[in-house]
């Protein structure tokens, strides 16, 4: 139905997972009710190795920190968090998930997603992203082996998982794949739905 989503998937085959989070996040009120939006984004010429290592999880929190300011939404509304690192060719591919707070609206995952779609179409948006992501990463200690030119981040398909899937997610359970991959089995008349 949609042949971009299967090559993006074939692509991602190639990928070589560097770090994935070891326990996957329990599933927050917030989220039961709202959901929660999954994307990720390709970057040239950034080692993923960097973002790996006995460093990996405070430079993990710091993307974190810096995706949720980036994002521009109000402090408090949502939470970021980085769940696999991989490396794809000569870059480095960073996973991520947007999760409601509590006192989120209705429609804050909404314009989350919306921002991401924005940030993945280029222009001044992203290239604002990208000088903030760089600042971000220098600030971390990883810096790009052009300076004058900065890192450029390219965004993934986004993704708003529904409290639904969710919730069937979350009763299921998930299997961790050796690969770094998360799969949901069952939900589909006994099909294995894969998130990449």
């Amino acid at each position: 139905a949609e042949p971009w989503l299967h090559q993006s998937a074939s692509k991602d085959a190639e990928a070589k997972v560097i770090w994935a989070e070891s326990v996957v996040a329990p599933l927050s009120e917030a989220a039961a009710k709202i959901g929660r939006v999954r994307s990720s984004f390709t970057v040239p010429g950034l080692d993923a190795q960097a973002l790996g290592g006995s460093e990996g999880a405070a430079r993990h929190a710091g993307l974190a920190r810096g995706l949720a300011a980036e994002l521009g939404v109000v402090a408090g509304e949502t939470r970021v968090r980085v769940v696999r690192v991989a490396v794809v060719g000569a870059a480095a591919k960073v996973e991520f998930e947007v999760e409601p707070c509590a006192s989120a609206s209705a429609g804050t995952l909404d314009y989350v997603e919306a921002h991401l779609i924005l940030l993945s179409n280029g222009g001044k948006a992203s290239a604002n992203f990208d000088q903030a992501f760089t600042s971000v990463l220098a600030s971390l200690g990883v810096k790009p082996a052009d300076a004058s030119k900065g890192f450029t981040a390219r965004f993934g398909t986004t993704q708003q998982l529904g409290p639904k899937l969710l919730a069937a997610k979350k009763e299921v359970g998930v299997e961790a794949e050796g690969s770094g991959g998360r799969r949901l089995r069952g939900v589909v008349a006994g099909d294995d739905i894969w998130f990449t």
